[in-house]
């Protein structure tokens, strides 16, 4: 019911209750067209007649049955749970308060320790129960009193374990210590922060009074029972009891608001009307409405319809007149949307008006901004009147200069303001709610194009203000995240990403070296390293990443906090932190690097740990358990890598387990990307052992859901990146099937796709990485189809691409083993075609390129592998020569050469590691060991035939 309905509602039922019960239906079938208007009248008719006096009371309808009282008024002696009742500290409608002290040996702490009577507590659910109590227990707040425990009685009464405070109610704590007019302004704007704290995380008080706003000794306020009445919501009471009967049933009407009264939506704005009957009672000395006798329906009429006195009518109306009783009587308006629209915006306008500015209760006139200015500058004023006499010209000049000086600060500050607030919007509200909407790519990235103008003209004005370095910092990191944020929808601009991300880690930096105990800015400074860390190493700079995200891990782990939604935030971070050096680590080894990579592994394993400790805590944590599949993942490549195929299957489908119920909702694009990814990490799992088939059928799931996504969202480079990789996956695997067509057009499409996104990122070592992946892969295609021209060209821009990277960072090991591998398959290709000397000076370069690699203390597979191919094809180009051969010694001289070669060949085929028979730790296919021993012996058998007994 608003205040409309309430001004129709009410003439008729002011005469209905004239009359007496018979008379009374047929004047209200005269009266009462419209049916819901029946039915609010009905309604609170049949509150007036089953209430009492004190029918408003909270917990009045409640039972009063003595069996009940005595279930919530426990004697002192009593443990509930861990928990030993010292003493009743007060009783009410909604239970008993107790002051109690834990007694199960774990340590000794005073709580309150509150009691829920049957009547709200007894419809519950043990999971809503927890869930809500845990929200409320992570509102972490210097100004809160914490919900530190809860649970049910053996008597099955809901309980909530509170911070003891020991304190006066702020009414009372200000009389008793005679506080002026702006230490209750100050004390009652903390209070104001810390309703405002819980706002943003989406908890209303629902009933802020006096006594739930307790005083310590020392001068520091302290909010009780934040967000029970959330809790102990009406949709919980038993479906036949009268509601509206009921109404004041979770409220203190002296303190409700309009909407609680009629049974209007709840908002923040009801906490605002709270707080300014408090504020009201703090300046007047008295509350806002006077209830007499609490009569039916009187307090609902007052509250509804009556205006109540100025403040300044009741104490030191010199000091309240004006900007404070414009601004209590804003923050009780009956509208809601005529109060202040936040909490923040009401103790803003308290603090504008204790530093002699202009407030938003009233009206800005010229004299009324003149008059503050004379009040901020009494002194200044005089002096300048003293002159005035004088010099009555000048004075009036440089007054009028001062106006337009003061009417432009009064502008620009205004203006900053909303510069502000919409780039906060535009980087938070607007781009949260469609981050992970598919096809929101292109929206994602105007919105943020627009808001890093913004950033950057703000940025200007940052020096020397904490908070809004805060914001920056943030929203820089929420940009990095947009331009390129792996496994996530993004643009795929790391150069960019980088930056937005360097700048919101100075900006950290900076700060931490004020504020070295801030756990929030610590926890953000940890972020701002790691993801600077996830950019460096898609660019390359393994070395700088590694640095990044160590300092991300030793940031996190300095991190001391007793509050448990800190060190949960705490665990996560690390948790992040650890599997992105891991990442990193991993990353940083060649891709056929025999070498166990322990430092990978002892991270993933830290990780693991720590993704233990938050879902025992916390067993419905997403994030914990989508990182446990990350890990269950990495660890797997590990041991595929490693030679261990069982064991990596093992974790792989434990992985992939969990990124399918993860991925239950076909819109979270986030999800179904990871799904993916697991899908082809487990097909190539099976490549590596031959399963091809089964393989593929892993493959094409991963296809169909990138399709799905690329075509939602066309803009999402990543998204696309990733389609091609599952057209090359299910390309490649057809290719081993014999498909060849087929697998030639996927690959063709990977290829197209790779080629159209690096101008996107052309800095991107990875995207080019991969572009060379896919024109071997179309290499090997064609050889298999009996076109080696063609093969040749592409295993030729395969060695380029990777010669390329090799010229960009000399230490890109990968690349230069690859390089190598295309130069092998070069010779194997021209060999095929019968160019003999081309073929043998590229086995030559790629045995010189190869031999060091090998000979190092950490020797890589697909060195291993090119080394032992480019052996077999100078056996082989030496064994082709002595067939053309027509001379005895000549043909002597080759065959020794190539049973030379094959004698090399052999024995690197036996070294090599993690061999499973069919493809090579990039998924190319490798030669069969035992075809290359078939030739030895061939050629031992030559040369037997030739040689004469004596010179064998």
């Amino acid at each position: 019911m608003d205040a409309e309905q309430w001004r129709q509602i009410k003439p008729i039922l002011d005469s209905a209750l004239e009359l007496t019960p018979t008379a009374r239906q047929g004047f209200l079938d005269t009266v009462c067209v419209d049916t819901a208007l029946r039915r609010e009248v009905d309604s609170l008719l049949l509150a007036h007649d089953q209430a009492d006096p004190d029918v408003l009371r909270p917990g009045a309808w409640l039972s009063a049955d003595p069996a009940e009282e005595l279930r919530f008024r426990l004697p002192p002696g009593k443990r509930i749970g861990a928990y030993e009742i010292l003493e009743e500290i007060a009783q009410g409608g909604m239970g008993a308060v107790y002051r109690a002290v834990r007694a199960d040996g774990q340590y000794t702490q005073q709580v309150a320790l509150k009691i829920i009577r049957a009547e709200l507590g007894g419809q519950f659910t043990a999971a809503r129960f927890r869930n809500e109590r845990q929200i409320l227990a992570r509102l972490d707040h210097p100004n809160i009193a914490r919900i530190l425990d809860g649970g049910v009685t053996s008597d099955g009464l809901p309980y909530f374990v509170m911070e003891f405070i020991d304190g006066l109610p702020i009414t009372e704590y200000c009389d008793r210590c005679k506080l002026s007019i702006d230490a209750r302004l100050k004390i009652f704007r903390t209070v104001c922060s810390a309703v405002h704290y819980a706002h943003q995380h989406l908890v209303i008080h629902r009933d802020i009074k006096p006594v739930n706003i307790l005083i310590t000794p020392d001068g520091v306020p302290k909010l009780l029972d934040f967000g029970i009445a959330k809790i102990l919501d009406p949709s919980l009471l038993p479906e036949d009891m009268d509601v509206t009967a009921a109404g004041g049933w979770l409220m203190t009407p002296e303190y409700a608001s309009p909407e609680q009264f009629s049974g209007s939506d709840i908002t923040t704005s009801t906490d605002v009307y709270s707080l300014g009957l408090v504020l009201y009672e703090l300046l007047a000395g008295r509350r806002a409405y006077s209830f007499a006798g609490h009569p039916t329906l009187e307090m609902a009429r007052a509250v509804l319809e009556a205006d109540p006195e100025k403040p300044s009518a009741a104490r030191e109306p010199r000091r309240l007149a004006g900007d404070l009783d414009n601004i209590t009587l804003k923050a009780i308006r009956k509208e809601p949307a005529a109060r202040y629209t936040s909490v923040e915006q009401f103790s803003e306008d308290i603090r504008r008006h204790m530093e002699g500015l202009p407030v938003l209760a009233r009206r800005s006139t010229l004299a009324y901004r003149c008059w503050k200015y004379v009040l901020r500058h009494r002194i200044g004023v005089a002096a300048a009147a003293l002159i005035f006499v004088l010099l009555l010209a000048g004075i009036w000049s440089t007054w009028r200069e001062s106006e337009i000086a003061r009417a432009n600060e009064l502008r620009a500050e205004s203006r900053f303001n909303d510069v502000r607030q919409l780039a906060n919007s535009l980087i938070f509200e607007m781009h949260d709610s469609i981050q992970n909407l598919p096809g929101a790519t292109n929206a994602r990235n105007l919105l943020l194009s627009r808001a890093v103008q913004y950033l950057d003209s703000l940025a200007k004005e940052a020096s020397g203000d904490s908070g809004l370095q805060r914001e920056l910092a943030a929203a820089y990191e929420r940009v990095g995240d947009v331009e390129c944020q792996p496994r996530a929808a993004s643009l795929r601009d790391s150069e960019g990403a980088l930056k937005s991300y360097r700048k919101s880690l100075a900006l950290r930096e900076a700060l931490a070296k004020n504020y070295p105990g801030d756990v929030q800015l610590m926890l953000g400074l940890a972020a701002s390293s790691r993801k600077v860390a996830e950019v460096m190493v898609d660019t390359g700079d393994v070395n700088g990443a590694l640095e990044h995200a160590s300092r991300a891990i030793a940031t996190a782990s300095s991190i001391r906090s007793g509050s448990a939604s800190n060190d949960n935030a705490r665990l996560t971070e690390l948790l992040s932190d650890y599997l992105t050096r891991g990442v990193i680590e991993y990353n940083s080894i060649p891709r056929g690097g025999l070498q166990r990579p322990e430092p990978a592994l002892q991270d993933y394993r830290r990780g693991f740990d720590l993704t233990s400790e938050l879902l025992a805590v916390d067993p419905g944590n997403r994030s914990a358990v989508h990182q446990k599949a990350v890990i269950q993942e990495r660890i797997g490549r590990i041991l595929l890598r490693t030679g261990q195929p069982a064991e990596a299957l093992k974790e792989l489908s434990a992985s992939l387990d969990i990124f399918r119920s993860l991925a239950r909702d076909a819109n979270d694009a986030g999800a179904q990307r990871n799904l993916a990814a697991s899908l082809s990490m487990f097909g190539d799992a099976l490549s590596f052992q031959g399963r091809f088939r089964d393989a593929l059928a892993y493959y094409r799931q991963e296809l169909a859901i990138f399709q799905r996504l690329s075509e939602a969202d066309p803009d999402d480079l990543n998204a696309r990146i990733s389609l091609g990789g599952s057209f090359y996956d299910v390309g490649a695997c057809l290719m081993r099937q014999g498909k060849l067509m087929e697998a030639f057009g996927l690959i063709q499409r990977a290829r197209a796709i790779e080629e159209e996104s690096i101008p996107r990122d052309p800095k991107s070592t990875a995207v080019w990485s991969i572009l060379g992946d896919y024109r071997m892969a179309e290499a090997e295609t064609l050889v298999r189809m009996d076109q080696p021209a063609k093969a040749l060209e592409s295993y030729r821009a395969a060695g380029a691409i990777y010669g390329k990277l090799v010229r960009l960072d000399e230490h890109n090991v990968d690349a230069r083993v690859m390089a190598t591998a295309a130069e092998a398959r070069t010779g194997a290709t021209l060999l095929k075609i019968g160019e003999l000397a081309q073929a043998r000076e590229i086995f030559k370069l790629a045995i010189k390129a190869s031999e060091p690699v090998v000979n190092s203390a950490s020797p890589d597979h697909e060195a291993l592998c090119t080394l032992a191919m480019a052996y077999a094809g100078l056996g082989n180009v030496a064994s082709r020569f002595a067939v053309r051969s027509h001379d005895e010694a000549e043909q002597t001289a080759y065959w020794t050469e190539a049973r030379d070669w094959y004698e090399k060949s052999v024995p690197v085929w036996e070294d090599i590691q993690n061999r499973h028979g069919f493809i090579d730790p990039n998924g190319f296919e490798i030669a069969d060991p035992a075809s290359v021993a078939r030739a030895l012996r061939q050629t031992k058998a030559k040369l037997q035939r030739i040689l004469k007994p004596g010179d064998r």
